[in-house]
């Protein structure tokens, strides 16, 4: 295993439920009106930094980066702006993962596996 890269991210999969019980309490925390207006404002903050590290080609940033803090910046002010909807706010990270597992479904694994077996 010295010179062969192998990650062992399937040791992790019993530790996910204890996780969740340890991250959903503090995400609802974040999703409060006063916490998610602040921190909606610096994700805001950061994307536009990040944005312009990944167009002035600065090495580790990417417009996803950008991209995926201005999306956090969203949702946690539409979080804010409808605190009554807080539990759908808390849930709708995890209602999308499973288009964004088809996605990346498509996308990334299907093309990898016929370029496999063409080889």
């Amino acid at each position: 295993n010295v010179t062969f890269l192998q990650h062992q991210g399937r040791y992790l999969f019993l530790a996910l439920a204890p996780l969740a019980y340890l991250v959903v309490p503090g995400v609802w925390l974040l999703l409060a009106p006063h916490v998610a207006r602040r921190l909606a404002a610096g994700c805001l903050a950061a994307a536009a930094v990040a944005l312009a590290a990944a167009l002035a080609d600065l090495d580790g940033f990417t417009r996803w980066d950008a991209l995926t803090l201005l999306a956090l910046a969203l949702w946690l002010g539409v979080a804010a702006r409808w605190p009554r909807w807080r539990p759908l706010w808390l849930l709708l990270p995890f209602w999308l993962l499973a288009p964004f597992s088809l996605w990346t479904l498509v996308r990334f694994l299907i093309p990898a596996l016929t370029t496999a077996v063409q080889v």
